[in-house]
């Protein structure tokens, strides 16, 4: 019973302490690639057994590339089992600028393991921390300390 009122009481610290852009709280960053999550109550979910496996959470994120002189960001869905360290992708919107380039369902993509020390690793960190407070608030913490406005545009000569 704890388990069930933990969660919606995390989502609601999220909604209340993300002060980035509404919804998206920053996870981790690479050279190029900045990672998201979306922290809305409806949009995570800890779904217990998903598809014959235990411990799955289905959750949004995006990534967002800045490589060059555009921006271009991938809003997918996944499903991420928690034991065994593995995500299937679920959906994936790519975007340019604002417009939306690519929409795409999947059906029945192979899990796929996670290389340790990469964005998707924190991802399942993120989601194995949703039943872990102390976690959790080193995440939020660590969200709110980064400022994720786009970059500035290049000067034209």
């Amino acid at each position: 019973m704890k388990r069930l009122l933990i969660l919606p009481v995390l989502l609601l610290l999220f909604e209340k302490t993300n002060a980035q852009n509404g919804k998206w709280m920053y996870l981790a960053d690479s050279r190029d690639v900045t990672l998201m999550v979306d922290t809305l109550a409806s949009h995570i979910r800890d779904t217990g057994t998903y598809h014959g496996r235990n411990h799955v959470v289905l959750i949004w994120a995006k990534a967002i590339n800045k490589k060059g002189d555009f921006v271009t960001s991938v809003t997918a869905q996944y499903a991420v089992d928690t034991t065994n360290k593995q995500m299937e992708t679920l959906s994936i919107a790519t975007y340019h600028a604002d417009s939306l380039i690519l929409l795409k369902p999947y059906d029945d993509l192979p899990w796929e393991d996670v290389i340790p020390r990469s964005n998707n690793a924190v991802l399942i960190l993120f989601c194995l921390a949703l039943h872990n407070q102390q976690l959790m608030h080193q995440f939020i913490v660590n969200g709110q300390s980064h400022d994720l406005n786009p970059p500035p545009k290049k000067k034209s000569d």
